[in-house]
């Protein structure tokens, strides 16, 4: 299967407001999966998810600190 060539956004080009909303959602996300389960494997997955959508984008990642 061949890519037909593409524009792609990423986060430099985004407005701040589109960032800080896409941050915001991914912490909700984050939070979320935080109360599904105790044993952490929904939010484990979430962590990953988040942190390729924020590399695919362009950013530095996500990393999830429990306390």
């Amino acid at each position: 299967m061949k890519l037909e060539p593409f524009d792609a956004l990423g986060l430099k080009d985004m407005h701040q407001e589109q960032i800080n909303s896409l941050m915001e959602f991914i912490a909700e996300a984050l939070n979320a999966a935080a109360e599904v389960d105790d044993d952490g494997e929904c939010l484990h997955a979430m962590e990953e998810k988040a942190d390729d959508l924020v590399h695919i984008l362009g950013g530095n990642g996500v990393k999830v600190t429990v306390y």
